[in-house]
């Protein structure tokens, strides 16, 4: 009897987990999306003015504790590069998630962007590459960086 309530209780704490997982992975994807809806708000002019176009396209992440899911990359396209927003993971050490901004052609390294509390999608962090601090990620910022990366 006793390895049949151990077995028993293996089973609850899988599909226990399992559930926490899924949740975690919904809730990392609801979180990219509403940083991919503010920065589409924040370069909605651009667009406007024909400067930039924005993409998304659904990508395949798999990660050790939730498995295989879908989630959405973004994309902004300025006439001479391309920013890529990655989602990478969210079961990452010290934050909820991670995407990294990669601008292929400008720079091997990506900046990062951390979500550091699921309680507060909009609060992303942003760290350029190679650089340990951070900043509380503004539309600002973003131009700022762009700006430097295109006058190179």
């Amino acid at each position: 009897m006793a390895l049949r309530d151990t077995l028993r209780k293996q089973m609850e704490n899988a599909e226990e987990d399992q559930r926490r997982a899924q949740q975690r992975v919904l809730n990392w994807q609801n979180a990219v999306k509403a940083l991919y809806t503010e920065v589409g708000i924040w370069f909605d002019e651009y667009v406007h003015d024909g400067l930039l176009k924005i993409t998304k396209e659904d990508v395949l992440r798999n990660e050790e504790l939730s498995g295989p899911y879908n989630i959405v990359q973004f994309y902004l396209e300025f006439s001479t590069f391309r920013a890529q927003f990655i989602p990478v993971a969210t079961y990452i050490f010290g934050a909820q998630g991670r995407v990294d901004l990669a601008i292929p052609g400008y720079r091997a390294a990506a900046a990062v962007l951390l979500l550091p509390s699921i309680d507060h999608p909009k609060q992303w962090t942003f760290s350029e590459p190679g650089q340990k601090e951070r900043f509380v990620l503004t539309k600002a910022i973003l131009e700022d960086y762009f700006d430097k990366m295109i006058a190179r």
